[in-house]
């Protein structure tokens, strides 16, 4: 009975392996249900590789004009094939299978960027005499120590430049070649990458430029804001000053002394909010108000440790150690209110409106950040 049972046992974690897959496929070969492996370029080719059509199952229809992507079952354009930039998340689209040539003639013949074959088969004209037979019947690599740029230039959209072996297909300048044959105008801002911000293409030649609230630097190229310069705001045991981001000297804007606190700036308001953690109050000042005489803001708010500001909700967040709280009010003063509360020793909060976050610190026992 114990053999019956081990025997059973055994053959039932066989098949949990082999329906686990652990005799699976590579990642370049598509698993049939059959559990046969088939490479993914035959995936969704209209013939049934697998045996029991999952290879042709659930697959998109592509248009004419496309060429499908087995890996990711998607259609991409035909004119993305072979054109040196994988569009495909395997790159099935630039492989050799992708790139080959047609079989068969093509009833309507061959295009001016084909070579046709004898047999009446069409392949790029840029295959002609490259020392690789690429029709059935030779035919590309036959009477190869003529010009071929004779014939029909080549192929080629404007330059061809004939070699002792075969010939290439070139562009004048301000042009690149694209799929050997094809010259298309070259975007010289996606090729040069030399603007600081914006970069405007015209004329064989760029021109960089800068957003709405910038200038250009005529030294450096730099886009720079214009308006007032940056200044650095901090807080000291003398009060809160300010200095210039280059500047060695600083300069005094507010003399509340005591313990040095959390600052914050509402930026479109010129305003700047600040607390003593020894003190029950978190000041306000304006910075274009010509005294630049502080104000008490809010009362009630010893232990302050951490201000934040959402300049577009106009709300002010502290966190308090005293109440070991996260506390938030509107500027105007209303919807006062604990946000987070039983925290076990709050310090720093931070404020991303754009995307509706909230970030504070708790350095107690079990130090973390939390969102």
């Amino acid at each position: 009975m114990e053999r019956r049972v081990a025997a059973l046992l055994i053959t039932g974690l066989l098949s949990l392996r082999l329906a686990a897959g652990v005799q699976g496929c590579s990642s370049e070969q598509f698993t049939c249900g059959n559990r046969r492996c088939v490479s993914l370029s035959v995936r969704c080719d209209g013939f049934d590789d697998c045996g029991d059509g999952g290879d042709e199952a659930s697959c998109p229809t592509c248009t004419a004009d496309a060429f499908h992507c087995a890996a990711a079952a998607r259609c991409v354009p035909a004119s993305a094939v072979c054109d040196g930039r994988p569009d495909c998340a395997d790159g099935a689209d630039e492989h050799a299978v992708a790139c080959a040539p047609p079989a068969g003639p093509r009833p309507q013949g061959c295009s001016s960027s084909e070579f046709g074959c004898s047999n009446g088969r069409c392949v790029p004209h840029s295959w002609r005499c490259d020392g690789s037979s690429d029709c059935e019947d030779s035919s590309d690599e036959k009477n190869c120590n003529q010009n071929e740029c004779e014939i029909n230039n080549g192929g080629c959209s404007h330059m061809c430049v004939d070699l002792p072996l075969g010939f290439v297909c070139d562009c004048p300048a301000g042009m690149r070649l694209v799929r050997d044959v094809h010259c298309e105008e070259a975007d010289l801002c996606w090729d040069a990458d030399v603007c600081d911000q914006t970069c405007v293409s015209s004329n064989g030649s760029f021109t960089c430029d800068c957003h709405e609230g910038y200038v250009k630097n005529l030294e450096t190229g730099r886009c720079v804001a214009t308006g007032d310069a940056a200044r650095l705001v901090f807080s000291s045991s003398e009060g809160i000053g300010w200095m210039g981001k280059s500047d060695s000297s600083w300069e005094q804007i507010a003399s509340i002394t005591g313990t040095p606190g959390p600052i914050a700036a509402h930026i479109p308001n010129s305003t700047l909010f600040w607390s003593n953690p020894e003190h029950p109050y978190i000041y306000r000042l304006s910075l274009d108000a010509a005294d630049k005489r502080p104000v008490v803001h809010f009362r009630g708010t010893k232990g302050t440790v951490g201000l934040a500001v959402d300049w577009i909700h106009d709300v002010l967040y502290w966190t308090s150690t005293s109440t070991r709280s996260l506390h938030m009010a509107t500027l105007g003063g209303s919807a006062r209110r604990v946000l987070i509360a039983a925290l076990s020793w709050p310090t720093a909060v931070a404020v991303h409106p754009l995307l509706g976050l909230l970030f504070w610190a708790d350095s107690g026992k079990v130090p973390r950040l939390e969102r």
